[in-house]
């Protein structure tokens, strides 16, 4: 799923072996969202905005199926053994519970418009949608085990996925406040307010929440009772989601750093300097930090130091986030293709 696991760390337990070369591109003649495809069982689940899903073999690049629907995938996608969940924004359905083998829809929801990536736990599927409101849905059958709506006068939309430790649930919303409320029955335990819209996801690591907002401060939160831990400022306000590794936390903004925090104080220990807007979060595996960016560039940061390990610049800005799986490194571009890159003389 988006974000790696239910907590939303962003962080992929595995190393790389540098350096990398390209081992195939695949043309899916569409754009996509800011969220990234899915990998399972050997396959790369990738939706676009045009409505199709293409599974692809990561062993060769090659097309295995698609499927076409009714409106572009706006948000990002789940799956579980044999079935994908698929988000929709305007469209006449929400969200569609799609039956692999069988080739057919398995059921439906029209909750409103969604622009998130679903959170899948145990039985449950929760997401957010464009009104400002969280649900939590029985997975196979579709089913609205509940819903929670924050008391707003004039709704306020959530583009932010939901995060979960199995016992609340946490998002964001742009009423600038982030809410954790009751895994199994939907009620609000706390909220935080700040001074900005909340579009970034959520992340959840060692009993704390981390998230940006708008206003421009990064803010670590206890997930008890949501009182601050710590805040940094960054000056600029943060759409993207971060990512989590040991005691260390990435971030990347819109004056093109990429910069290290200790997650436990929030004081900067380094900093990296693309030179551009980077994608929608970075991607940690043990010894490295992976970054896209608007300026054509794939980046691998030695986690430790910040120092520059590797670099590739592709033909199309990377606006999603990367993605890691066993020894195959995937980027999205914008100009509707997707890379694969291996390490060299592996392939």
């Amino acid at each position: 799923m988006f974000g790696v696991n239910p907590s939303r760390t962003n962080f992929y337990d595995s190393d790389i072996n540098s350096p990398l070369e390209k081992f195939w591109e695949y043309d899916a003649d569409a754009g996509f969202s800011k969220y990234s495809a899915v990998i399972a069982d050997s396959i790369l689940f990738l939706p676009t905005l045009y409505g199709e899903l293409h599974l692809i073999n990561i062993f060769t690049g090659k097309r295995i199926a698609k499927q076409k629907f009714t409106a572009p995938i706006s948000g990002s996608i789940a799956i579980d053994d044999n079935v994908v969940f698929l988000t929709f924004s305007n469209s006449k359905t929400s969200l569609i519970c799609y039956a692999l083998i069988e080739g057919k829809v398995k059921w439906e929801l029209k909750i409103g418009d969604i622009e998130s990536a679903p959170l899948l736990y145990e039985k449950k599927l929760f997401i957010s949608n464009l009104d400002g409101k969280l649900f939590s849905i029985d997975k196979n059958n579709g089913i609205i085990n509940w819903s929670f709506t924050p008391e707003n006068k004039i709704i306020k939309a959530s583009y932010s996925s939901p995060a979960t430790n199995g016992k609340v649930v946490i998002y964001g919303c742009d009423d600038g406040n982030l809410y954790a409320v009751d895994f199994d029955n939907g009620k609000l335990k706390w909220k935080f307010k700040t001074n900005g819209s909340i579009k970034s996801n959520p992340s959840i690591n060692e009993g704390a929440v981390y998230f940006g907002s708008q206003d421009g401060y990064f803010y670590c939160l206890n997930i008890e009772n949501g009182e601050l831990l710590w805040k940094y400022n960054f000056q600029y306000p943060l759409y993207n989601s971060q990512a989590l590794s040991d005691s260390f936390l990435y971030m990347s903004t819109p004056d093109g750093f990429l910069r290290c925090l200790n997650a436990f104080s929030g004081k900067e220990i380094w900093k990296f300097f693309s030179g551009s807007l980077s994608g929608y979060a970075p991607l940690a595996v043990k010894n490295y930090i992976i970054i896209g960016a608007y300026n054509k560039n794939i980046y691998v940061i030695d986690s430790k130091t910040g120092n520059l390990y590797w670099s590739y610049q592709l033909n199309g800005r990377i606006k999603s986030s990367p993605i890691y799986w066993k020894k195959f490194l995937i980027v999205m571009t914008d100009n509707q293709t997707v890379y694969c890159f291996v390490t060299k003389n592996e392939n």
